[in-house]
């Protein structure tokens, strides 16, 4: 399973989904956490509450369409409601990467 997380260092979730200027992108397999890779978007939302550009949430989609859940220090109702129209859970969660696994042992 594949596992989209919004981090400026890679070590924590510490941004919001609509600044995330890249998603770290983990797979969860037999109860480890691998780092495939580091994936590139442009920002969803250019200041607070401000989206830039409609079509930037599909976008921002297509970079992690095939992962089932994004860790995200804060995102909004729409681009929530977006993602899980498409499949993709978004979950809250601040602090470090290497706790997440904690919530599929």
């Amino acid at each position: 399973m594949k596992i989209a997380i919004t981090s400026s260092d890679g070590i924590n979730v510490d941004k919001h989904f609509g600044h995330a200027e890249h998603f770290y992108i983990y797979e969860l397999t037999n109860h480890n956490f691998i780092l495939l890779e580091k994936r590139k978007t442009d920002k969803y939302c250019v200041e607070r509450g401000q989206i830039e550009n409609t079509n930037k949430l599909e976008d921002v989609y297509s970079v992690i369409k095939d992962c089932l859940v994004v860790y995200t220090m804060m995102i909004g109702e729409k681009p929530s409601a977006f993602l899980k129209e498409r499949g993709i859970r978004t979950r809250i969660y601040s602090g470090a990467v290497n706790n997440i696994i904690n919530y599929f042992i």
